[in-house]
């Protein structure tokens, strides 16, 4: 076995039922494989093996139905896997660091990887933490906020004026740096707003974000109340669901008196996308504007200058260099 720096456990399968997810795990596969490719054949092997440990329920295929048994029902979710790629192939286009061979049999990674090819496999590790070494993962949802700062920047208009609120290293605005109190009053000054906490109202010792961590918003000419202003969410953990009402208007109404309602987005590394590109499941979306994998490639790829320090991040060339022996 190779020594692994970055990775950690990809024995451990994705969630039950989660095309979306499995597709990210036969990327990562592909790209760990020391022939730098997945085939039908290795993934299916590969969870044979865990069943045969007695872990097949955590592929939610542990039943058998309608006189279909359990190793048809899980061929049939490995073709279902692989037609989730083969969307990701028209939707990403040269961006997408992989190709399938063999009528779709083989999801191989690409000999030589473009800066916009080492993008998505950033977003693609920030989609797995789960995967990644421990003393890796902080470098990487750091930098996964920078990238949606400038997703966002390229989304609005130029006058849009953003903020990095959220407590990041990167971050170099003194006025959010330091104390939450302090960060707040900063934000309701820019935002023209009135605070409604007083300065004991937080532990001083609360340097956080409060569940916010970019706000942009489109100023006026002048200093009166009410302009249009986003509150926006990083999410890079499977638990973004509960994470949308963070950065909420009712999660922020009693720290800040605003003019008006605001929407709020959730930035996520995931390829939340069924196979026919719509929501993998939009039932998860509460009254929050989703920018995920696709959208965010699609706002960055034009100007992938704005986030060139992700190239060079070395966690994924790191990773690139690594390979696992799965068998």
């Amino acid at each position: 076995m190779t020594k692994i720096e970055n990775i950690a456990n990809l024995e451990s399968l994705p969630k039950p039922k989660s095309e979306h997810l499995w597709a990210d795990y036969i990327e990562l596969l592909a790209l760990q494989n020391l022939d730098s490719e997945m085939t039908r054949a290795d993934l299916l092997s590969r969870v044979q093996e865990r069943k045969d440990l007695g872990e097949i329920e955590s592929v939610g295929l542990n039943e058998e139905s309608n006189g279909a048994t359990v190793d048809d029902k899980l061929d049939l979710f490995i073709n279902d896997c692989f037609m989730q790629i083969e969307y990701r192939i028209g939707a990403f286009e040269d961006v997408y660091p992989f190709m399938l061979a063999e009528k779709g049999r083989i999801l191989r990674r690409k000999e030589k990887l473009s800066s916009l090819n080492k993008l998505y496999v950033f977003f693609l590790l920030a989609a797995n933490l789960r995967y990644i070494n421990e003393k890796r993962r902080h470098d990487i949802t750091s930098m996964f906020e920078i990238a949606s700062l400038e997703a966002l920047k390229n989304y609005l208009p130029r006058n849009a004026s953003t903020i990095l609120f959220g407590s990041n290293p990167r971050n170099t605005n003194e006025r959010y740096k330091g104390k939450l109190s302090k960060k707040i009053f900063n934000l309701a000054e820019d935002l023209h707003e009135r605070p409604l906490i007083q300065e004991e109202d937080v532990d001083e010792r609360n340097s956080g974000d409060a569940g916010l961590d970019i706000v942009a918003y489109l100023p006026f000419e002048d200093k009166a109340e009410g302009m249009l202003y986003i509150f926006c969410q990083c999410a890079c953990s499977e638990d973004w669901v509960s994470k949308q009402h963070d950065c909420s208007h009712q999660a922020w109404e009693n720290k800040i008196k605003f003019t008006s309602l605001f929407p709020h987005m959730v930035f996520m590394p995931f390829c939340f996308r069924d196979a026919t590109g719509r929501w993998f499941d939009h039932l998860k979306i509460y009254k929050s504007i989703l920018i995920d994998r696709v959208r965010l490639i699609n706002l960055l790829k034009n100007n992938p200058e704005s986030v060139i320090d992700i190239g060079d991040l070395p966690t994924v060339d790191e990773y690139l260099s690594e390979r696992e022996t799965l068998f």
